[in-house]
């Protein structure tokens, strides 16, 4: 199963389900007995998991600028609209076998056939079957990434904690962006910037940083009374001032609940051992979550990019922004924390690049809109197939092969492809689901699911 639907399932299951039933009864075209399409909804406290599902398609369609013509694009946009058409239906009790053929079956064989179109013509060159050239892009002044239309920018970051309470993001992990503005005061923001931007790559100078952001979170609460002086003069250092910018927020904010009382000393606070040590636990305790794995989505910049990332270390991610406009679009990395869907805490960006290309604000590396490669081949197919595996199936007979899938599957085999058509068909017959759906479209049809 890709990785897509392993992070779905994970991060579903303990959500609640919507089911309705006696909507359709594929068993004479399909081999299985009735079928129950139900809905799967996902939800947390603040809707991050739900949220990142809604994103997925709108990723989706922007991933296709890298490799779909626009025939494709179109066939995609098609099944996503009817896709929802059909689960408009379902939720209302209106949904009948004819609305599910023309709804998902169809609309989903003619995105297949569109994808395997644009395979075979990279198939034809090996030129075309291979990655363009990434390049490497410098910021400007204030730290964006100028990302160019129709391309993506991939960069991978570090961060530090912002919530002692809860388990730290890890490899692995399916991590959304969010706006840093509006999660803090708007008083500490350029402090909290500041102390980012000072951890460097040795333990030391991260340690003290995470001490000031913990400080600053703290402004106004009881842990901001215990903010030790050696975090006070590390305020100062990185902000002439900085310290008494912290203490005077946190009085006003005192004072707004009716209270009075100094800033003290605490020993703790200053023990950049212990600092270090609760990180450590903090992270031990998010690799000991096994679920929310694989990638998040996101919308950003106004909705103008589409973003994936995913953990590649402990308090750190990986973020590609893909850029479907026919504009440049300027982004502010630092501008965006990134969290984890599993009940994690959100990880402030410390401008400290992780894959040897300095600080993030060195810039990112930029891929051109181009022909559909092997790589993605397989980020497409593996989307198609999470359209056909999620929402309208999911708890179905169709999440299993079928004798109509392992027929649809044996086809496949015989086709002679190219290393990108290959990456399609093994990504279609790596999921029961998409092959049940072109099985059941050229059943109810009468017509070959290629020929749609």
């Amino acid at each position: 199963m890709n990785e897509n639907n392993d992070f779905l399932e994970e991060t579903m299951n303990p959500y609640f389900t919507l089911s309705r039933r006696g909507f359709l009864n594929l068993a004479g075209a399909v081999g299985v007995s009735m079928v129950v399409p139900r809905l799967s909804f996902a939800a947390t406290a603040d809707g991050a998991v739900a949220d990142s599902i809604g994103k997925f398609e709108t990723y989706l369609l922007n991933r296709l600028v890298s490799g779909m013509p626009q025939s494709g694009r179109g066939a995609l946009q098609d099944l996503v609209t009817r896709r929802g058409t059909y689960i408009e239906a379902l939720l209302g009790g209106t949904a009948t076998t004819e609305t599910f053929v023309e709804n998902a079956a169809l609309p989903f064989a003619r995105a297949v056939n569109a994808t395997l179109a644009a395979a075979a013509v990279s198939d034809k060159s090996p030129a075309l079957s291979k990655p363009a050239a990434q390049t490497f892009i410098q910021p400007r002044a204030d730290g964006s990434i100028i990302v160019p239309p129709q391309s993506s920018c991939t960069y991978t970051v570090g961060g530090l904690c912002m919530d002692r309470a809860l388990p730290a993001p890890v490899k692995g992990d399916a991590l959304i962006l969010t706006p840093i503005a509006g999660q803090v005061p708007d008083a500490m923001q350029p402090l909290m910037a500041a102390a980012a931007a000072s951890a460097g790559g040795d333990q030391l100078s991260r340690n003290r940083a995470q001490r000031m952001l913990w400080a600053l979170m703290s402004a106004g609460t009881q842990e901001g009374e215990r903010v030790s002086q050696a975090t006070l003069k590390d305020l100062d250092a990185i902000v002439p001032g900085g310290a008494q910018q912290f203490v005077d927020y946190h009085k006003a904010q005192l004072a707004k609940q009716g209270a009075s009382r100094p800033v003290s000393v605490n020993a703790r606070d200053a023990d950049d051992g212990a600092i270090e040590r609760e990180i450590l636990r903090l992270q031990e305790a998010g690799e000991r979550m096994d679920n929310g794995k694989g990638f998040g989505y996101s919308m950003v910049n106004d909705g103008s990019i589409a973003a994936r990332a995913t953990g590649t270390a402990p308090l750190e991610a990986k973020v590609e922004l893909l850029n479907d406009t026919y504009d440049e679009q300027a982004f502010r990395p630092g501008a965006y924390n990134f969290k984890a869907l599993a009940k994690k805490q959100r990880a402030y960006p410390s401008q400290r690049h992780t894959d040897g290309a300095g600080p993030y604000g060195a810039g990112g590396y930029i891929s051109p809109a181009g022909p559909l490669d092997v790589g993605r081949a397989e980020d497409v197919i593996k989307g198609l197939a999470f359209l056909g595996e999620q929402a309208i199936f999911d708890g179905s007979n169709l999440d299993k092969p079928t004798r109509g899938s392992r027929q649809v599957a044996a086809d496949l085999s015989k086709r002679k492809a190219g290393a990108v058509s290959k990456a399609v068909v093994k990504g279609l017959q790596d999921s029961p689901q998409a092959l049940n759906l072109l099985h059941v479209a050229q059943t109810a049809t009468g017509r070959h699911w290629s020929q749609e």
